[in-house]
């Protein structure tokens, strides 16, 4: 039997750490494709400091109940106790690998490979991990059929100024190593595939390309909505310069000039504190509206989080760069309005169904916030009669792009 070996690192190294990132969410609905449509030939890799560990779809399917990880009772065990560096979870997590591993490998993992799947395998990885040439240089020697890897933007490489200082060089030999070692890339938007054959180019490879929109998850979908006044915005994702806050704060102490009290709307800030933006926190710290006008929700959980954005006025999103902008998407499924910067990304996946705005203008993004605010409902007709017309991505719909499987429709 052939099987299908989906790369989980990312998974792994995430366990006990805050909220899932969009990637991370994207390992994990692979994770549970891969439990409920191969349930016999798939298997689970995690690549730890000490070699590479394999799970069958048993141990999978319990650790994905154990809140992929986090809740764990798994006894820590020698090899773990003493990596301190690690969250107690993280450590639970590594404990019940290392226990429930059909197999490991920490050198030589060619030759393994070709012991345990005597009938090859092909290999998938959509968490960013392992994206190094000694790694993927094994798996063709040790029988693997085809490589696939998912890329979900070339933003260190485009934007660098949006990254740590060391993240362009690493993302460019993670990249240069997909070029070399892979046979397809999953693109999340034609937009990416463009940016990733403008490098790939300019490397060798023979790589083939699937273009394919990440799912929104069927529990986004539209509720009975209160309409709180004054109204309420949103803006969802790390604090960081490339989600481009700083227009936010500029746009609501205009706000504050041109509006009454009574008038004047809310906007909740959800996300962690990133990197690279101490002067925005500086300027945000000091602001008269931060915790009156403006709310920062630094740990938000999903159900506050859904009851947020049911009752918001719209989703903003004034990105200099998106990969894909999935909040988005998924606050059109909940029938929430979204005013987006104008960018390649926004243009391709949302078109017509978002207010689309230049990213500096701030007197527009003033007058578009007043427009929705003093509008008797959140959508026109024509608003409407669009975004009735608009199919919101599902996971089925990515799969099948990805693998041309019947069994995900």
């Amino acid at each position: 039997m052939k099987y299908r070996i989906l790369d989980i690192t990312r998974t792994i190294t995430r366990v006990g750490l805050s909220h899932p990132t969009g990637i991370d969410r994207v390992e994990r609905a692979y994770i549970g494709a891969f439990l409920k449509v191969f349930p016999d030939e798939a298997v689970f890799l995690a690549k730890l400091s000490d070699g590479c560990f394999v799970l069958d779809a048993i141990d999978m399917e319990r650790f994905v109940a154990a809140d992929f990880g986090n809740s764990l009772d798994t006894f820590i065990g020698f090899k773990d106790v003493m990596r301190l560096k690690l969250s107690r979870p993280r450590r639970r997590a590594q404990s019940f690998i290392h226990k429930k591993a059909k197999w490991s490998a920490e050198r030589n993992i060619s030759t393994i490979l070709n012991e345990k799947f005597p009938d090859g395998f092909d290999y998938t990885n959509v968490g960013h991990s392992n994206l190094t040439d000694p790694f993927l240089a094994t798996l063709k020697p040790g029988g693997c059929d085809d490589i696939r890897i998912m890329v979900h933007d070339m933003i260190p490489l485009d934007f660098p100024e949006y990254c740590r200082p060391q993240t362009p060089q690493d993302f460019l030999r993670k990249m240069q190593a997909v070029a070399a070692h892979s046979d397809e890339v999953i693109c999340n938007s034609e937009y990416t595939k463009s940016r990733v054959q403008t490098y790939f180019a300019d490397w060798p490879n023979n790589v083939s390309y699937v273009v394919a929109p990440l799912g929104v998850e069927s529990y986004f979908k539209a509720k009975k909505k209160a309409k709180p006044i004054p109204a309420h915005f949103t803006i969802l994702g790390t604090i960081e310069p490339r989600k481009n806050h700083k227009l936010l704060l500029d746009v609501w102490e205009a706000l504050s000039q041109q509006t009454s009290e009574a008038e004047m709307p809310i906007l909740h800030i959800v996300g962690k504190r990133g990197w690279e933006n101490g002067s925005f926190f500086e300027r945000l710290d000091a602001s008269h509206l931060l915790g009156h006008k403006i709310i920062e929700h630094n740990n938000l959980d999903d159900v506050a989080l859904s009851d947020l954005l049911n009752n918001t006025r719209a989703l903003l999103f004034p990105s200099f760069t998106e990969g894909y902008g999935l909040p988005a998407l998924e606050a059109l499924a909940m029938k929430v309005p979204v005013v987006c910067s104008d960018i390649p990304v926004f243009k391709e996946l949302l078109g017509e169904n978002a207010h689309l705005l230049p990213y500096e203008n701030i007197e527009l993004w003033v007058a578009k916030l007043l427009e929705i605010m003093r509008q008797g409902s959140k959508w026109t007709i024509s608003e409407e009669k669009n975004l009735s017309n608009f199919i919101i991505p599902t996971w089925s719909a990515h799969f099948c792009h990805v693998f041309g499987e019947y069994k995900f429709k």
